[in-house]
């Protein structure tokens, strides 16, 4: 396997693909350069494949490559499924993979489009989850699911167990088992999702973090230091505030895990921020208005924008020290239109 300049080494995914459309093949590439963009060394037809060159050479060098995005359509289904063309060809090299690995996990499914009256995936990708890219608007974070995918970071660990609700328990001693629970897993933890300080825990236990990759946050941002946390893994945002008026709020970039804070001039909504590496992220501080949105980078290389939608201030007449705002995060490039 190729090494990355850091030294870490470098996912080579093989992308499997029917020629549907022009637009397909498109959207097929738009997706391939986003992968490249993190990292990732992607074989494509469109790159790797000249004409005259050996075509079952190059499809033969999936059976190297780390992993398999085999984009399912109609099409790529149905050539699969009968053997037919190109796709039925990597499709024999992948099942014959499969027969000697049936917990093979190099293989993942990505349905574009779903099949009417059938299944969306070959036959042989049936006992398969697929990651859904159907839906354009989705596509933020069915590509986040892909990623955490392709670097094997995607893991639910099973929550900490709790004792009987009839049974008194402090909320201190809830937090100190979860505490214990997760220092014992440390050690069992390889990939760079493991957590990166015990503060994310109490956080998530004291009502102060959302695991979700968008939503709507509403605190009290008096409380906690004025941070809450947004996201998960690579894919996490430690946000800090502080008052400012009625109408505006101070954000900084003082958390761990935030490399920058800026203002998204002429966003209206989190989702509208197309090219979040444009946006001027020189100072420690900003101190956006409610409308405005508010881009933070991670120290992962990754984005998320929030839109400012409501502030309270107990300063200045309001019971409680009151932060709404939406976020949305938005991979490493941001928001695209996906044909």
């Amino acid at each position: 396997m190729p090494n990355a300049s850091e030294g870490s080494p470098l996912v080579s995914v093989f992308i499997s693909y029917s020629h549907d459309s022009r637009d397909h093949k498109e959207w097929v590439e738009v997706l391939a350069r986003r992968l490249e963009f993190d990292g990732i060394h992607v074989i494509l037809d469109q790159w790797d494949l000249p004409s005259g060159g050996d075509l079952p050479r190059f499809m033969h060098s999936m059976a190297s490559a780390d992993k398999v995005i085999a984009v399912c359509t109609p099409t790529y289904v149905s050539k699969a499924d009968s053997g037919k063309g190109g796709v039925g060809y990597e499709a024999m090299i992948l099942t014959a993979q499969l027969m000697r690995n049936v917990k093979l996990e190099k293989i993942i499914p990505v349905v574009r489009v779903p099949v009417i009256d059938g299944d969306s995936v070959p036959i042989f990708l049936t006992s398969k989850v697929y990651v859904d890219f159907r839906n354009d608007p989705e596509f933020e974070q069915s590509y986040a699911d892909l990623i955490l995918d392709i670097y094997d970071q995607r893991i639910n660990r099973r929550p900490v167990r709790g004792q009987s609700p009839f049974q008194s328990l402090s909320p201190s001693t809830v937090a100190a088992a979860a505490i214990r629970s997760m220092e014992e897993s440390k050690s069992q933890a390889s990939a760079p999702l493991a957590t990166d300080g015990l503060e994310k825990l109490v956080a998530g236990l004291s009502g102060f973090a959302s695991s979700d990759l968008e939503g709507v946050v509403d605190f009290d941002y008096s409380n906690n230091n004025g941070e809450f946390l947004c996201g998960f893994g690579k894919l996490d945002f430690l946000t800090k505030w502080s008052s400012a008026s009625s109408t505006s709020i101070h954000v900084y970039s003082d958390p761990h895990n935030i490399a920058g804070v800026a203002i998204a001039r002429g966003a209206k909504e989190a989702r509208e921020v197309v090219n979040p590496q444009s946006c001027d992220f020189s100072s420690r501080t900003r101190t956006p208005m409610i409308g405005e949105v508010v881009v933070f980078k991670n120290t992962n290389g990754f984005f998320m924008a929030a839109k400012i939608e409501k502030i309270e201030s107990s300063s200045r007449g309001s019971v409680n020290d009151r932060l709404v705002f939406s976020y949305a995060v938005l991979s490493q490039m941001g928001s695209i239109r996906a044909g």
